[in-house]
């Protein structure tokens, strides 16, 4: 796909996400938006979001949404977390195709995004497919994330 392609595409979703933005709206609420516009454009069929304590280092789950089930299901939730806290030290996207794990997660693949705010990593959005049903993420894609 061509740079014009691509933003072709992405245009309207981002200005659709500008006006949800712009919404006096629950975080949960704006997620739950969020993720139904971002899996018409990149495909997923998993989102998820990780807040990120810059001062602890901590890690609190904050938003889970599968509406169709999650590839995720089974996957230890310490292997996520893992690519989370990568996300975060690296502090740019991650692509990320799990062949080592167990048989049942071999055709999945992740996109990792961190958000930062006063450059530091304060969430991290992390979608994910089965590579079966579409090709996996590549970087046009974390383009249309970020």
């Amino acid at each position: 796909m061509t740079q014009e392609q691509t933003g072709q595409k992405t245009r309207p979703i981002v200005a659709q996400l500008a006006e949800l933005a712009r919404k006096d709206i629950q975080p949960e609420e704006f997620f739950r938006d969020f993720f139904r516009l971002i899996y018409v454009a990149l495909g997923a069929q998993s989102g998820h979001v990780w807040l990120h304590d810059a001062n602890t280092r901590q890690l609190t789950p904050k938003v889970k949404y599968d509406p169709e089930g999650s590839p995720l299901e089974g996957m230890p939730e310490e292997h996520l977390t893992r690519i989370v806290y990568s996300t975060i030290e690296q502090q740019q996207p991650v692509l990320y195709y799990p062949e080592e794990s167990a048989e049942k997660f071999k055709d999945i693949c992740l996109m990792s995004v961190p958000v930062e705010i006063d450059e530091k990593v304060q969430a991290v959005i992390m979608l994910a497919r089965r590579n079966s049903d579409k090709p996996g993420y590549v970087r046009d894609d974390v383009h249309t994330l970020q």
